[in-house]
């Protein structure tokens, strides 16, 4: 199955990826929680499992440690 970063553990399902995201519910809000929640969901139907690299990014972005260009930069410098 097709992953999103190169990285790290490699998730095999959705519920692996959730867990890791389950991680970083004290880092963010509730709100932010089920946006990352859905996205994740929404690869995961793609096959596509998100890992923990990618959703520490993920994090960042929403509580402003990172832009969304440096997350695209990072994303495509990985592939």
């Amino acid at each position: 199955m097709p992953t999103i970063s190169k990285n790290s553990y490699q998730p095999n399902s959705r519920a692996e990826s959730l867990s890791i995201l389950d991680q970083y519910r004290n880092e963010i809000t509730e709100r932010q929680y089920q946006t990352l929640y859905s996205a994740i969901s929404g690869m995961a139907i793609e096959g596509l499992f998100v890992d923990s690299v990618a959703i520490d990014n993920m994090v960042k972005v929403l509580n402003g440690r990172m832009t969304r260009e440096e997350y695209r930069h990072k994303f495509i410098s990985q592939k």
